[in-house]
């Protein structure tokens, strides 16, 4: 019987990153979850390792320390554990703007969202490329693809995992290795409902009807599919691919006036 192959999964407590623990066990992978609440991810790893019959290793880290990838790293190297697919999923989101929000809350989203993220990719994709394989899947967003004011630092930190995994997507061409962003709508997780709480957004849901609401099980399903195909981007939903290319023919003027409407009629 062939060796399983291992996923490591960041913010594997809940939403997204927790739906994508599950994908991979029932494609028959073991599972590498990370994220700060360790009880949360026992509790995963019990669930998954009684339904799916694979090995769960927990490592609770938070990646908002600048310090946290090279940990992390070390220890799935310490103990022996051989990464075939990096997922990063963990994230923050702050939807107050900039000259409100807090220093700190800005340098822990962009840690998280962007340092972090790379220097995982990093750390894991040089082993990747030198075995002639592996799946890189970096979690972005629709907002990926415009300017969103109030959610100025998330807006951009997702632009940038946009622009990254594309770039490294045609960088690994040959390698055996692949990169992919996916690109899902507003998804009702624990990170986006608390966010919205916190700040007044509540009128979000109004703007965006259930049937356009994405499912954080269909989100990583779908992901891993265009992963294990090598797609470089894919973005979640018909009405946000609709979006997405639409917006490519809008002048820059427009597209930033309208997201500004829509932030002030969310919080009316």
């Amino acid at each position: 019987m062939a060796e399983r192959k291992t996923a490591l999964i960041t913010g594997a407590s809940a939403g997204i990153g927790r739906a994508f623990a599950h994908v991979f066990a029932e494609n028959d992978y073991d599972i590498v979850v990370v994220a700060r609440r360790e009880e949360k991810l026992e509790e995963l790893r019990k669930e998954i390792e009684t339904e799916f019959g694979v090995a769960v290793s927990v490592m609770a880290q938070d990646l908002s320390d600048p310090k946290a990838p090279q940990e992390l790293f070390d220890k799935v190297t310490d103990s022996g554990i051989t990464i075939d697919v990096l997922v990063n999923n963990a994230g923050l989101a702050t939807v107050d703007p900039v000259h409100t929000a807090s220093p700190e809350d800005i340098a822990n989203l962009v840690n998280v969202n962007v340092v972090s993220l790379t220097m995982l990719t990093k750390l894991f994709v040089d082993g990747m490329v030198e075995r002639g394989e592996g799946r890189i899947i970096n979690v972005a967003s629709i907002v990926s693809f415009f300017p969103t004011p109030t959610f100025a630092t998330y807006g951009a930190s997702k632009a940038y995992v946009l622009s990254f995994t594309e770039a490294m997507s045609q960088e690994l061409k040959g390698t055996g290795v692949t990169a992919t962003a996916i690109c899902p709508g507003y998804t009702k997780t624990d990170m986006i409902t608390e966010a919205v709480e916190q700040n007044g957004l509540h009128a979000i849901d109004r703007f965006t009807p259930a049937a356009f609401q994405m499912d954080a099980m269909q989100v990583a399903r779908e992901g891993y599919r265009k992963a294990m195909r090598g797609r470089a981007v894919h973005i979640n939903g018909i009405h946000n691919q609709v979006t997405a290319e639409w917006l490519r023919y809008q002048p820059r003027w427009l597209v930033r006036n309208a997201g500004g409407i829509m932030t002030r009629l969310m919080k009316s």
